[in-house]
């Protein structure tokens, strides 16, 4: 979208972001978007709902012409209507609520897919089961500290927890229920001792006296530094290598 000035903008965006749109986008420039965000924070937007939008709109191709713009943007909603189940924000916000208010008890972002493998040898196509490893979780993790408080459904955290810091960690951001295969794959199941043995050291070290209280601590909501869980975290990971 795009209108005669940032009011007009900031209106628009305002009325679309109360609707189901599956994509939301405005043109302008990076301090125009900045703007527009502030204000709507300050109308009571939820960074959930902020996170819908698509600003400046189009994929980050380098394009300076109105031609490069309008391909760069048809190149983005291309992208968002051919992958339905992206983890991309607009998509997993807008329907995460949407699978609440349909009445959904409970969400697991994000089950993995397993993708079929080709044997070279033999030439075929064979199905492959690769186990997870820790850094499956930081997108799940992510989702759930923003997701928290924010939807009436438990989050079940799945992908990438293989140790009970792993644990603590989802359930810090807010899940309700951690779910564990590949290191118990690995490692048998006495693996669960040990992780059970590390949540009763933690929790004795922290102080808490339940699950409860511990559960939702470092979500979006609680975080003395909601920005973390937000795409401009991107810049500040990277300054900080």
């Amino acid at each position: 979208m795009v209108t005669r000035g940032h009011r007009g903008d900031q209106a628009v965006v305002g009325q679309a972001l109360q609707t189901p749109a599956g994509y939301i986008g405005m043109i302008g420039s990076r301090r125009k978007v900045a703007l527009a965000l502030g204000a709507l924070r300050a109308e009571g937007f939820s960074e959930g709902d902020l996170a819908r939008l698509h600003a400046p709109i189009g994929l980050d191709l380098g394009a300076d012409t109105p031609g490069e713009i309008a391909i760069s943007i048809v190149a983005e909603t291309s992208t968002r209507r051919w992958s339905p189940n992206s983890a991309s924000p607009s998509s997993m916000a807008n329907m995460a609520k949407r699978l609440d208010e349909a009445g959904a008890d409970g969400l697991v972002p994000f089950n993995r897919f397993y993708q079929p493998d080709i044997d070279l040898e033999t030439m075929d196509v064979v199905p492959s089961v690769l186990l997870s490893t820790p850094m499956a979780m930081w997108l799940p993790m992510r989702w759930v500290a923003i997701l928290h408080g924010r939807i009436g459904a438990d989050l079940a955290a799945t992908g990438g927890i293989h140790s009970g810091e792993d644990v603590l960690k989802m359930l810090l951001a807010g899940a309700n229920v951690t779910m564990m295969t590949s290191a118990l794959l690995k490692n048998g199941i006495g693996h669960l001792w040990r992780v059970l043995g590390d949540l009763r050291s933690f929790m004795e070290e922290k102080e808490y006296e339940s699950v409860q209280q511990l559960r939702g601590s470092l979500s979006q909501k609680s975080s003395p530094d909601p920005s973390a869980f937000e795409r401009a975290n991107y810049v500040k990971a990277l300054n900080t290598y």
